[in-house]
């Protein structure tokens, strides 16, 4: 149920996916991870499914983790890059391991390294493509935190490009 309103909250903070080159930007209010943002483009671009999605974070929980898995195993998300912190790695290697497996049983990829990132870039089946640099982790609500969320091929492509590269370099 708080998974589910911290989905409601984080749609009703984007209130609409912006158009291309625009820039939504948002304090988050301790009311939603950044996590609730990939159900929340989902549920505002519907339809549409995420074709490609790529993650770079300092830390997640295991209930992004499932969140992941079974947005995969249902056809919402079809690709994963992912890409978290060697620190989180060391401090949460159960939650790692978890999610590590997951994913890579079902074909995606995942890699720890030195990185303090936190974007989420999307490419949807109908075309569009956004992109969310944040202040947050993908893991709690508990902070006041910032994001800016844009549409746009060139910007997705950059960071989906740098993520895929150290997700490559360090598996």
């Amino acid at each position: 149920m708080l998974r589910a309103l911290e989905v409601r909250n984080a749609v009703r903070e984007l209130d609409r996916l912006p158009d291309v080159d625009e820039y939504v930007h948002i304090v988050m209010r301790m009311n939603f991870p950044l996590w609730s943002i990939v159900p929340a483009i989902l549920r505002l671009a519907a339809p549409a499914t995420i074709e490609d999605l790529a993650v770079a974070t300092l830390g997640f929980n295991t209930s992004n983790a499932h969140d992941l898995m079974a947005m995969l195993d249902d056809g919402r998300i079809g690709r994963v890059l992912f890409l978290c912190s060697v620190y989180f790695e060391k401090a949460n290697g159960r939650e790692f391991a978890f999610l590590a497996e997951g994913l890579r049983t079902r074909g995606h990829r995942i890699a720890a390294a030195r990185s303090h990132a936190k974007v989420v870039a999307v490419s949807m089946s109908d075309g569009r493509a956004f992109v969310v640099e944040s202040s947050a982790n993908l893991r709690s609500c508990r902070n006041l935190e910032q994001m800016t969320m844009t549409q746009g091929r060139d910007i997705y492509e950059f960071h989906a490009g740098w993520i895929g590269e150290l997700v490559e370099a360090h598996t």
